[in-house]
């Protein structure tokens, strides 16, 4: 069989600049409040002493000026290549990209929810409608009539959410070494588990809870935690 043919040379830059850019592009970091446990407390003490609670969410911005810069020319370069060419799949992650950090840069403003909307629109009405239904039915759902015992996500134990996560790591497969972790003061103060590739790439941060009910724990590893580890390395 013939060997496929080799990217352009001048594709290197910007394969470069997508890797870099989705290793330095941490919206979900930048979208969650500071002290966002704090001020939920707050908002709970202020309505059950029946004072008007008004949520004071901050946020720390990140703007990444050069980044968008650069980011924006190699959209542009993008655009000028055939639309069947391999140029075309870079060309739709550095547009994400591009909203991806906009929205860092508006966070915290009336902007975001107007890039948010572009970010994230649908292909059509049949998704946003499949979406909606199911987000009645989970709000629908009953509370479970008993919690049972809470325990902490990182403990030593089988059935702690770190062991369950490394077993579920493990049976997929996925080249990760899975360790509990702290996100970094500039990005939020929140507990995470850390996934690391081999050879020393920076880890995926992922948020957990401190505490879980077993209910919690069976579901997260296989739904919740899962699917955005499959996603975060190209």
């Amino acid at each position: 069989m013939p060997s496929p043919p080799c990217p352009p040379g001048w594709l290197a830059p910007i394969e470069r600049l997508v890797l870099a850019a989705a290793r330095d592009v941490r919206m979900l970091a930048v979208l969650t409040p500071l002290d966002a446990r704090r001020e939920r407390e707050r908002l709970v003490a202020d309505l059950r002493a029946g004072r008007q609670a008004t949520p004071r969410w901050t946020y720390a911005r990140d703007e990444h000026d050069d980044l968008r810069r650069a980011l924006d020319a190699a959209e542009r370069a993008l655009a000028r290549e055939p639309a069947r060419s391999i140029a075309a799949l870079y060309l739709g992650r550095v547009r994400e990209l591009v909203l991806e950090a906009a929205l860092c840069a508006a966070a915290g403003t009336a902007e975001l929810a107007r890039v948010a909307a572009e970010r994230f629109a649908s292909a059509g009405g049949a998704e946003a409608h499949t979406a909606s239904e199911l987000c009645a039915l989970w709000l629908a759902e009953a509370a479970p009539t008993s919690a049972g015992p809470v325990s902490e996500s990182d403990a030593a134990t089988p059935r702690s959410l770190l062991s369950l996560m490394r077993t579920a790591v493990g049976q997929a497969g996925l080249p990760f070494q899975v360790v509990p972790a702290l996100w970094p003061r500039s990005q939020r103060p929140v507990s995470a588990p850390s996934m690391s590739p081999p050879g020393g790439a920076s880890p995926t941060k992922m948020r957990r809870a401190p505490y879980c009910t077993r209910s919690k724990v069976t579901r997260g590893p296989g739904y919740e935690l899962l699917p955005p580890v499959r996603c975060s390395f190209a």
